[in-house]
């Protein structure tokens, strides 16, 4: 079964996409932990209550918790964050 796939296409950079580069984040650890206590301030909530809560399905879609949900997964990759049970079977 074969998937289908968008054309692969090469072009020069153009001036058009400087803004995409400058958007590029490096995920350190301050960043990571700066980040984190934004969305915990902003919500009221720490990121583990964060994560147990959307692992539970208490929370709705929303822009702002798929982007913390990242960032916790990140956090938890580099060690910053604790998994929940629910998400070390995923691991």
């Amino acid at each position: 079964m074969s998937r289908l796939m968008p054309p692969k296409t090469t072009r020069p950079a153009r001036e058009t996409d400087a803004p995409l580069r400058r958007r590029l984040i490096i995920a350190t650890p301050e960043y990571l932990r700066a980040e984190l206590a934004r969305y915990e301030q902003r919500y009221g909530m720490s990121s583990e209550e964060f994560l147990r809560r959307v692992a539970s399905g208490e929370l709705d879609d929303h822009d702002d918790f798929f982007r913390w949900e990242s960032l916790c997964a990140f956090a938890i990759q580099q060690r910053l964050l604790s998994a929940p049970p629910e998400w070390k079977a995923l691991w």
